[in-house]
């Protein structure tokens, strides 16, 4: 018995044992070898000792003589050329058709039985010829690629992808480095891609690995146009308001409901999920009340949150001790100054961060040097008396802390007393019009009391106009 048929036999004990262990049909073969160069692919459903019979991808059979089989390989087998290297520095490109522990079978076509067996002692290393380690980040419409390249020298790279379930590609886009951004694909969408890689001799290697990657849900578009309509107070005093918004859309889905939030201690809490278009708030404080409303699409994604707010009337008064410090002219009669300011505001008059307020003022100053402003006169002392309305409009960018820049105008009673160069002290004092602007600064920690700060700068336009600037901190109470 010659080896080749010692062999034959060998595989088709080996082979009926197989089948004896795991059944008909179970046996698979991943390529099926002939001599004439044809290697077909299928599974073996039938095992004879003079023949196999071979169900391909399709579900037809064919009866194979073992006399026209050169081999048969139960493992992958890779369809491209490979860059093989050898240790006298020679090299060459070819198919790997078969391989042991001792050697590599080589074609340098693949579909002619012309082979060439390697010692693995032989070669420094096998390289392949395709492209590599695909990678995608998809966005809503595009999705960033990188691979690595082959071995050998790449002329360009071919781009291929369809959606799920489509049977063939789109038309290859032709790539010039291993890097890419694929535009103009639908949201929300699974998508194959690969890559393979055409060298100088226009020959295309096999593809990458598939990459197989989801674009991003765009999210639904935020409702608009959100009114709040406020209610009477009920018995119990409570008011109520009732939110109401357009109806939003959504690009690639549907819109599922919306999301209801108030803000409380400097967050949005959601307070309920709805599917209409109107909401209630039962229980409105105090101040300033800010809601905000989000789409939710059919995945569960959220739009951008609209915010909206109204206000319910709420009446402050605060008392501070001020530090005034004279600018100008007024820096010549004057050191400085202090005293006390009352302010009393109503908060949300006629709409939401309105205040305005009226304000009493006591502050004495200290006269400067002799003569400091050019006069033959020592001015000792002075001191000013200014009511003003101020008109302001507040908004809390934290938790319990607002800030209201605000404009004051009114009459301040002022007086002066120096001695003259006759040494006779003289005390002047008239009513004059007086003006500010400022921030006042407020910080609630606690329920009813809050802390209060203001900066403002004064001037009072008489003939040659007097300035100063005022530091007040003092706190204040809500009712």
């Amino acid at each position: 018995m010659s080896r080749l048929t010692h062999s034959l036999a060998s595989f088709t004990v080996f082979t009926f044992i197989v089948l004896a262990a795991v059944g008909p049909g179970d046996l698979h073969a991943e390529h099926v070898f002939l001599k004439d160069g044809r290697i077909l692919n299928g599974a073996i459903v039938e095992d004879a000792a003079r023949s196999i019979t071979l169900k391909d991808d399709a579900g037809k059979t064919s009866t194979i003589e073992r006399e026209d089989i050169l081999r048969i390989l139960y493992t992958k087998l890779k369809m491209g050329k490979i860059h093989v290297q050898m240790r006298d520095g020679k090299n060459f490109e070819a198919f790997i058709v078969d391989e042991d522990q001792e050697s590599y079978t080589f074609r340098r076509e693949l579909l002619k039985p012309d082979e060439t067996t390697v010692n693995r002692t032989e070669v420094l290393f096998i390289a392949e010829r395709n492209p590599s380690g695909l990678k995608g980040t998809p966005d809503t419409t595009r999705v960033k690629l990188t691979w690595y390249p082959p071995y050998n020298p790449v002329k360009h790279y071919l781009l291929y992808h369809k959606e799920q379930g489509e049977k063939d590609y789109q038309p290859a886009v032709m790539v010039n480095r291993p890097a890419f951004t694929l535009d103009g694909l639908k949201s929300n969408t699974v998508y194959l891609l690969k890559v393979t890689a055409v060298d100088d001799s226009n020959e295309e290697s096999t593809p990458s690995n598939m990459l197989t990657v989801t674009t991003k849900n765009i999210l639904p578009e935020r409702p608009e146009m959100i009114d709040v309509v406020k209610s009477a107070p009920g018995a119990d005093g409570k008011i109520s308001a009732t939110l109401q918004w357009r109806p939003a859309a959504d690009p690639d889905g549907s819109i599922k409901g919306y999301r209801v939030f108030r803000k409380l201690e400097g967050k949005y809490l959601k307070i309920a999920d709805i599917n209409e278009t109107t909401y209630t708030v039962l229980d409105l404080k105090p101040g300033r009340n800010t809601f905000g409303v989000c789409a939710v699409d059919n995945l569960g994604d959220e739009s951008d949150i609209t915010r909206t707010g109204t206000g319910i009337l709420q009446y402050t008064a605060a008392v501070t001790g001020t530090y005034v410090q004279p600018m100008g002219r007024m820096s010549d009669l004057f050191k400085f100054g202090y005293g006390v300011t009352a302010i009393f505001m109503a908060e949300n008059l006629f709409f939401v961060g309105f205040e305005p307020g009226i304000e009493a003022a006591y502050y004495r100053f200290t006269g400067a040097p002799q003569n400091a402003d050019g006069a033959d006169r020592d001015v000792k002392e002075g001191y000013m008396a200014p009511v003003l309305l101020r008109l302001g409009y507040g908004f809390g960018p934290f938790a319990g802390f607002s800030l209201s820049p605000y404009v004051a105008g009114g009459v301040s009673y002022n007086s002066v007393t120096y001695t003259d160069r006759f040494l006779v002290k003289v005390t002047k004092s008239a009513f004059e019009p007086a003006f500010s602007a400022g921030v006042s600064a407020r910080y609630s920690p606690w329920a009813t009391w809050y802390l209060y700060g203001d900066f403002r700068a004064m001037a009072i336009p008489e003939n040659s106009p007097l300035y100063c600037i005022a530091l007040s901190l003092g706190a204040g109470m809500k009712f």
